[in-house]
């Protein structure tokens, strides 16, 4: 008989099983009930809460060892993706050239024929992996469909293609100036776009492209798909990193109908939700394997797509460009109260920061932050950071 309360529901033995704790780095045996471990150690002690319903694994040598925490990615985003029509180029996928990407779309439609406001969204093309060795553009897309808009979605993140279908739903068109922190890339010699839209340019295009494809699916059901491929490489925590409040408001939803099987930590996305608005819903420990974990904020896009924001020119210009650099999608000012703001009401706070030159507007606003609302173990987090120089950052607020 076991004492009262420390019947396990499983036990786990004969493999290598590592605690991660330095005191104790290994053990023979784990026994669990309720998804909390009830006894680690020697199998002898741990076979002590064994019950008459015990489940007995035997790891046959294996190895156990605690799930995997995802720090950064985009589960939300990744749940959408999978219902996508796949772009990935080797090793990954298959598509090495435009005319791949159009044999793609055009066998979605051919499966899943749909009407004028149903968009198609094909996901993950790298330009620079297609034998063009260039972005598509919105005519090789209209040879796919001048009727249905596509949505084609760079793997960065950062860029899309749409067709001309697509640039007529959104209004763009040789008359709309670039916005601020994006670019409406046009055909050569002329004011028309291209198809290729950039950073805050290709926001319209993926809000309506997605709320297209969650409309024709169930958004719970995609979620849960996405936890499941989490799950299978070992994730206990997942993360979605930038939501918007319909993804924020999905997963509280899921939440409360008891949906989401690992831990999610959501950070909201600046864009979308003011820093006062976010630390309301923030919580620090998990509610039903949920919790709004802070704000997030964006301040270039990528090196893949050339938007990271460097201090120095690229090295390679391309046809056009004079001293090209990439730009700022948020100007100094803002970036200096978002990040006051978090910190007068201690939101915790990541920021994508990929190019030097956004990291520097990067410090510039914490010490502006910290200089506001003086604080301790902030916990913010600078997220990718792939160009980091030695420098004194000046820069006057």
């Amino acid at each position: 008989m076991t004492p009262s309360g420390t019947e396990a529901q499983a036990i786990y033995r004969n493999g290598t099983i590592l605690t991660m704790e330095d005191g104790q780095p290994t053990a023979e045996a784990v026994a669990v009930a309720d998804g909390k471990i009830l006894g680690v150690g020697p199998e002898d002690a741990v076979m002590g809460h064994r019950g008459r319903e015990t489940e007995i694994h035997d790891l046959a040598g294996a190895t156990l060892m605690p799930g995997f925490v995802d720090s950064h990615s985009h589960m939300v985003v990744s749940s959408r993706k999978l219902a996508a029509v796949a772009m990935d180029s080797p090793p990954i996928g298959g598509i090495t050239s435009i005319a791949d990407i159009q044999a793609a779309l055009r066998a979605e439609l051919e499966r899943s024929p749909r009407q004028s406001e149903h968009w198609l969204i094909g996901w993950g093309y790298d330009h620079a992996s297609l034998a063009e060795r260039r972005h598509p553009d919105k005519h090789d897309l209209d040879q796919v469909s001048t009727d249905v808009p596509i949505f084609l979605y760079h793997f960065s993140g950062h860029q899309a293609v749409v067709n001309t279908k697509a640039l007529d739903i959104l209004g763009i068109d040789a008359a709309l100036p670039d916005p601020e922190g994006g670019v409406i890339a046009r055909m050569p010699g002329s004011r028309e776009p291209s198809g290729l839209l950039e950073e805050t340019a290709m926001i319209s295009a993926n809000l309506t492209a997605m709320r297209s494809l969650v409309a024709r699916t169930d958004p719970m059901a995609l979620v849960e798909n996405a936890i499941d491929a989490y799950a299978a490489k070992g994730f206990t925590t997942v993360t979605e990193c930038g939501a918007r409040p319909g993804d924020v408001r999905l997963l509280e939803e899921m939440a409360e109908a008891g949906r989401l099987k690992l831990d999610v930590a959501a950070f909201t996305f600046y864009a979308f939700t003011a820093p006062e608005e976010a630390i309301e819903k923030y919580r620090p420990n998990y509610e039903n394997h949920y919790r709004l974990a802070g704000l997030k904020l964006l301040l270039d896009g990528g090196s893949p797509g050339r938007t990271a924001y460097l201090r120095e020119p690229y090295h390679k210009q391309l046809p056009g460009e004079v001293d090209y650099r990439g730009y700022a999608r948020i100007a100094q000012p803002e970036i200096n109260d978002l990040v006051a703001r978090c910190f007068k009401c201690d939101l915790p706070l990541i920021i994508h920061a990929l190019g030097d030159a956004a990291l520097d507007q990067c410090i510039a606003g914490l010490n502006v932050g910290q200089y506001v609302a003086p604080g301790q173990d902030r916990r913010t987090q600078l997220i990718h950071l792939q160009s980091c120089a030695n420098s004194v950052v000046d820069i006057t607020v």
